[in-house]
């Protein structure tokens, strides 16, 4: 337009349109006035510019749309040498939240589950826990595998009042108010299983563990052992502790065969565990393994038959009778095809979704809101659940969630199949029988001082 051309203004409107656009004009400053001093009105604004959108079209994706949404943060590694056991971690916790979806959500919303990669390094988890939590807003972090990684998110969700759900079995002697445990604690897994081991294998015991130099993991659950089998007269002939990364099994496989045990007690973690069973294998080693530490999805890389000697101990087992976990399998199947497999710590990551549906679902803060954590973690504390291994419960004082236990033997097809198991659900027990939690604090941080990563370490006796 030629600006120094006047402009043409539209003709007067006749009285009665001039009368319509004063109502509506008066109409628009009443809603405004009820938007900026009543907010409870805010919803009524809202709904009018959704409808609009619909109505005009307008289907553009802005940054602030995936808020309509409860953000659910999923922390496990997808590379790295931890990949093999926390990979279908995450199918379970995305078939999970893919389940709750389809059965309408949670308070009428739907749950966005929003992935990050650990790649196995305890510095990558705790700084992308934090971007989870800054950058991603979720309102809750299910994840972490290693002890390493999940003190490292520790230190992140405390400093942000925030929540972790941990489904992976682990050594204990710790309690925070920012994580809820949903895997076992040693009194749920090793002890029975050092119980049962020693009842029908042998006293000679040779501990094999991961340990990483930030958690101290595998000396933690040495200690446990060596504790339990001193009472039961029992005898450690041997132990050796390996880095997350180790690859070469061939020296310690010797010096297993040279101390002749009856039980070889294994918490190798990840891939580790799939060299370590092949240097058995090829050693010609016949002593059985008792794992605590090892499931279906890693024993489904080994040759078949080379594991069947060997047993499991664990919450959970594919192979378990019953509807529930009949009816689990069969979806995870249908899922991710006909030769996936579940195991213990894939049943905990998709009972921790579970879990946490249930709580936000009694939540009284907006899952949206800063103070959603806090409201889910106290509601997490009061649920109960028919898992496929059975029931299991949150422990209020705790965190710590009563699990189930079974022991069962390898069999040539890769499955497992259980020959004991525990008449009920054990209370978790953070620390062990034996030792005062002040106790088993001081050994805990004397053993982490005394270690040395990738060696072998004698107990001294007098300070058991």
């Amino acid at each position: 337009m030629d600006p120094n051309t006047p402009p043409v203004w539209p003709e007067e409107p006749e009285p009665s349109r001039r009368w319509i656009y004063s109502a509506i004009l008066l109409l628009c400053v009443a809603v405004t006035a009820c938007y900026v001093y009543r907010p409870w009105k805010r919803d009524i604004v809202s709904h009018f510019a959704r409808q609009l959108l619909v109505e005009t079209g307008d289907h553009t994706h802005h940054p602030s749309s995936s808020h309509h949404k409860i953000r659910l943060g999923i922390l496990q590694s997808l590379t790295g040498p931890m990949a093999i056991s926390e990979q279908h971690m995450v199918d379970a916790e995305i078939m999970a939240v893919d389940e709750i979806n389809e059965s309408g959500g949670l308070l009428g919303r739907q749950v966005e589950a929003v992935v990050a990669d650990g790649q196995s390094d305890p510095r990558v988890f705790a700084a992308e826990a934090e971007r989870l939590i800054e950058v991603e807003k979720v309102c809750t972090i299910i994840g972490c595998y290693t002890s390493a990684s999940r003190r490292a998110v520790n230190e992140v969700v405390t400093k942000n009042d925030h929540l972790l759900i941990y489904p992976k079995s682990f050594e204990g002697f710790e309690l925070s108010e920012n994580i809820v445990y949903t895997g076992a604690a040693p009194n749920q897994q090793v002890s029975p299983a050092v119980r049962w081991s020693f009842d029908n294998l042998g006293k000679r015991f040779y501990l094999v563990s991961t340990d990483h130099p930030d958690s101290r993991r595998g000396v933690s659950v040495s200690s446990v052992v060596l504790l339990q089998l001193r009472a039961l007269r029992g005898e450690v002939v041997g132990q050796y502790f390996v880095p997350p990364d180790r690859k070469d099994f061939d020296w310690v496989v010797e010096e297993i065969k040279r101390a002749k045990p009856d039980v070889i007690f294994s918490s190798v973690e990840g891939d580790s565990n799939i060299r370590f069973y092949e240097a058995l294998h090829r050693h010609g080693v016949t002593n059985p393994v008792v794992s605590v530490s090892i499931g279906e999805d890693e024993i489904q890389k080994l040759p078949a038959g080379s594991m069947s000697a060997n047993y499991v101990a664990s919450s959970y087992f594919q192979s378990l009778d019953t509807p529930e976990n009949k009816a689990f399998v069969a979806r995870f199947k249908k899922k991710y095809g006909p030769n996936s497999v579940t195991s213990d710590v894939i049943e905990a990551a998709y009972v921790s979704v579970l879990l946490w549906a249930q709580a936000v679902a009694e939540a009284e803060a907006d899952p949206g809101d800063e103070r959603a954590a806090r409201s889910i973690r106290r509601n997490l504390l009061n649920q109960s659940l028919d898992a496929p291994e059975g029931v299991v419960s949150i422990e209020r004082e705790t965190h710590y969630t009563w699990r189930s236990f079974s022991i069962g033997k390898i069999r040539p097809d890769g499955q497992i199949e259980v020959v004991w198991t525990a008449r009920k659900p054990i209370r978790p027990a953070p620390y062990p029988q034996g030792r005062s939690k002040d106790e088993w604090t001081d050994l805990a941080k004397n053993l982490h001082r005394e270690a040395t990563e990738d060696s072998f370490l004698p107990f001294d006796e007098d300070d058991f």
